[in-house]
C-alpha cells in the first residue's frame, strides 16, 4: 500500500514535468554516462523492463533495482551468475507515451532509457539513450547559468542541441554519441534541469543553426574579452588552417562580463614545475615570445624561452600550460623600477642574470627574449648591448625615452594580464548575456556571433 501512495504521488509529479515536445522526438542521442565501471545499480521508483537487445527477449520485468556486473565477455544480472548477455536495454514504464518514472543509473536520475553493455577493457559502459530535446534539457544548466536571461538561455538550448546533432558518433568506437563532459557538452541528465532551462528547451523545440543548410559545429565560450576569434587563429596545425565561414571573429558584448579583464601572477618556479608536467623540457623558465595574434588580439603563436632552449606553442596550449582563463594575454610583470638606458647601465653590469626586464615599447606586441648577447636601440637610434637577463618586451621598439623597466631581483614573479575566458571562438556566453538584457532576442543573439548561419527546424512537428 504505501509503494502505491508513493507511486501515486511520484506520477503526478512526473506527469507535470516529463512533458517533452514532438520536436526532435524521433531523433534520439546516445549519451556515455558512466564508463569502464565494475558494476552499476540501475533503480526506479515505478519499475523497469530489461530487454536483451542481441534477442529481443524480456529477459525481467517489473524491477525496483538491479545490480549489473561484467561477465566473461557480456553482462550479468545480479542473481543470474551463470548467464550472460552482450548488451541489455533497460525500459521504464510508460503510460499513453509518457515516462512514468526516471531511471536511477549510479545515483542519478535521466530520461529515456539506459543500455548498459560489455567494453572492450572487460568491464561495464552504461548509455542512456533519449530524444535530442530531452539531452539538452540535462545540458543547458550545466553550460550556461541557470540565472541569465531567457533569450541567452533560448541561444544556448540552440546551440546544445546543434552542437549535439553534429557530433553524433563522436564516440562511436565505444557504441554512443557523446560523453558527458567538456570534450563533448557537460550533461547530468535530470539533475541538471531547472524550471528556467527547460522553458528555454521547450520554446525553441527543434531548431537548430545551419550554414548552407548544413548543421554547423556550434562552439561557445564563456567570454571572449572584448571581441571574438576566427576558429583558424585557435585550432590549427601548422600549415593547415581551415577557416569556418561562420566562425568569424565579431565584437563581443562582454565588457561588463565577469572575465572582462583578470590577472594572475606566478612564480617563476610555478611556471618551470607547469611546464615541465605538460612536458616541455626547456629548463628554467625564462620568457615567452607572442610571435602571432589572431583578429581579437588572441596569441596564435608564442615561444617559450628556458635555459636550456625554447619551445613553440598555440595560444591554446599556452592557456592550457599555465592555466590561463583565455589566450587573450600579455605581460604584465611585477614590482617595478625604472632606469636609463646608457653605456654605464650595461658597464655596470645592472642587468644580472637572476633579474627580468621589462621593455616598453612604441608597438602593440608582445616578445619575451633571453638579452644574452641582445642590443636595444635607443630613441636616438643609439644601439646598446645588453648582457645575460630575462626580458618582457615589445618587439621592434623605439622609446621615447631611453629607459627600461626593472623588476628588481627579490621579486622573482611573473603576471599575465588578460581578458574572456575560454577559447573565444563562436558564441560568447557573457555577451550574449549582455545582448539579451538589451532587448535582443535569441535569434539575433545567434546570428550576431555566427555570421551567415540560418536558424532551422528538425524533427517531427505537432
Amino acid at each position: 500500500m504505501r509503494k502505491r501512495i508513493i507511486s501515486s504521488i511520484v506520477l503526478l509529479l512526473l506527469v507535470l514535468m516529463l512533458s517533452v515536445a514532438a520536436a526532435s522526438e524521433s531523433q534520439l542521442i546516445r549519451v556515455g554516462i558512466l564508463r569502464e565501471v565494475s558494476e552499476v545499480t540501475i533503480s526506479a521508483y515505478d519499475g523497469f523492463d530489461i530487454i536483451d537487445l542481441q534477442s529481443g527477449i524480456t529477459i525481467a520485468s517489473d524491477l525496483d533495482s538491479m545490480v549489473l556486473k561484467p561477465g566473461y565477455m557480456g553482462v550479468r544480472l545480479a542473481g543470474e551468475e551463470d548467464k550472460e548477455y552482450f548488451q541489455v536495454l533497460l525500459k521504464p514504464h510508460m503510460s499513453d507515451g509518457i515516462q512514468l518514472n526516471y531511471l536511477e543509473a549510479g545515483g542519478k536520475p535521466y530520461r529515456g532509457n539506459i543500455e548498459v553493455r560489455h567494453s572492450t577493457a572487460g568491464k561495464l559502459t552504461v548509455i542512456n539513450e533519449l530524444s535530442v530535446d530531452e539531452y539538452v534539457m540535462g545540458v543547458v544548466s550545466k553550460e550556461m547559468l541557470a540565472w541569465f536571461e531567457p533569450e541567452a538561455l533560448k541561444a544556448q538550448a540552440v546551440i546544445a542541441r546543434t552542437y549535439g546533432l553534429h557530433h553524433l558518433n563522436k564516440h562511436a568506437s565505444e557504441g554512443f554519441d557523446v560523453c558527458v563532459k567538456t570534450h563533448c557538452q557537460v550533461y547530468d541528465g535530470v539533475r541538471a534541469e531547472t524550471t528556467a532551462t527547460n522553458q528555454a528547451v521547450e520554446e525553441t523545440q527543434g531548431e537548430v543553426l545551419t550554414y548552407n543548410g548544413q548543421l554547423i559545429n556550434a562552439v561557445f565560450h564563456s567570454s571572449s574579452g572584448d571581441h571574438t576569434e576566427n576558429n583558424e587563429n585557435v585550432w590549427f596545425t601548422k600549415g593547415s588552417e581551415w577557416a569556418q565561414p561562420y566562425l568569424r571573429g565579431v565584437s563581443d558584448f562582454d565588457q561588463d562580463g565577469k572575465y572582462a579583464s583578470w590577472e594572475k601572477t606566478f612564480t617563476l618556479d610555478e611556471v618551470t614545475q607547469m611546464l615541465t608536467e605538460k612536458g616541455l623540457d626547456i629548463g628554467e623558465f625564462e620568457g615567452i615570445d607572442m610571435t602571432e595574434t589572431g583578429v581579437s588580439g588572441q596569441v596564435k603563436w608564442a615561444t617559450i624561452l628556458g635555459s636550456r632552449g625554447e619551445s613553440e606553442v598555440t595560444g591554446e596550449q599556452l592557456r592550457s600550460y599555465l592555466g590561463l582563463y583565455s589566450g587573450k594575454v600579455e605581460i604584465a610583470g611585477g614590482q617595478v623600477r625604472e632606469e636609463m638606458i646608457t653605456e654605464e647601465t650595461v658597464e655596470a653590469d645592472k642587468l644580472r642574470t637572476r633579474q627580468r626586464v621589462v621593455v616598453l615599447g612604441a608597438q602593440g606586441h608582445q616578445m619575451g627574449l633571453s638579452l644574452e648577447n641582445r642590443y636595444v636601440l635607443g630613441a636616438g637610434d643609439e644601439i646598446h648591448k645588453i648582457g645575460t637577463s630575462r626580458i618582457f618586451a615589445y618587439p621592434f621598439f623605439k622609446t621615447t625615452e631611453e629607459t627600461i623597466t626593472v623588476i628588481d631581483e627579490d621579486t622573482d614573479n611573473i603576471t599575465f594580464k588578460g581578458k574572456g575566458k575560454g577559447h573565444g571562438v563562436g558564441l560568447s556566453q557573457w555577451g550574449a548575456q549582455a545582448m539579451a538584457e538589451l532587448g535582443y532576442n535569441y535569434e539575433e543573439i545567434l546570428k550576431h556571433y555566427y555570421t551567415g548561419v540560418e536558424l532551422e527546424f528538425v524533427g517531427d512537428e505537432d
